[in-house]
């Protein structure tokens, strides 16, 4: 059974080698702390933290947002990244520079000096036909218990559109008698 991995925020304040300076690494895990009191799920502080981190290890400031400097900054990103990537960007730093002014480390209204996200265009949704699917599903040898183990995983992903971490941590009694699976904490934090 795979366990459930588990936030750790990084101790910014111990210093890493390569890192930055002390006076930013003491506002990174301050902002790490402000997130997980507001709520932010774990990938989200994960997420807007390595935002801030580039952010301050391409010149930024934790005092002030430099509008030309950020402009620049993103620029260098929008050339490579969805339009996602670079409102998940544009989010991180507007929480990292809220956060700093509830801290204390800028004035209020730093976070209005960046761009506003734009809306990504529509994904068609891909899928597999139903052939592709009986390929996916005859391929492990179920003579074997690994085997048997990755077809019951599959099979389970198809038939019921679960997330890969929702099926990882489908426990013994999750898997009701009706043929039911109960989620316990799945995306959101909710049961289902």
């Amino acid at each position: 059974m795979v366990k459930p991995r588990t936030y750790r925020p990084v101790d910014y304040a111990a210093g890493a080698e390569g890192g930055l300076g002390t006076a930013n690494e003491q506002a990174l895990a301050q902002f790490d702390r402000l997130l997980g009191c507001s709520g932010r799920s774990v990938g989200t502080r994960r997420v807007f933290g390595g935002v801030a981190r580039r952010w301050l290890d391409a010149g930024g400031a934790v005092g002030h947002l430099d509008a030309v400097a950020c402009s620049r900054w993103l620029a260098v990103h929008r050339g490579t990244c969805a339009p996602s990537t670079m409102n998940g960007l544009i989010k991180g730093l507007r929480a990292f520079y809220r956060s700093m002014a509830i801290a204390g480390h800028c004035a209020p209204g730093e976070d209005l000096k960046l761009p506003i996200l734009r809306r990504p265009p529509p994904r068609l949704v891909r899928h597999y036909a139903l052939e592709q699917i009986a390929d996916i599903l005859a391929e492990p040898d179920v003579g074997t218990w690994i085997g048997m183990r990755d077809h019951v995983l599959l099979r389970t992903l198809f038939e019921t559109g679960l997330r890969c971490g929702e099926v990882v941590a489908i426990g013994c009694g999750d898997v009701l008698d009706d043929g039911m699976v109960y989620v316990h904490r799945g995306k959101g934090g909710r049961d289902r």
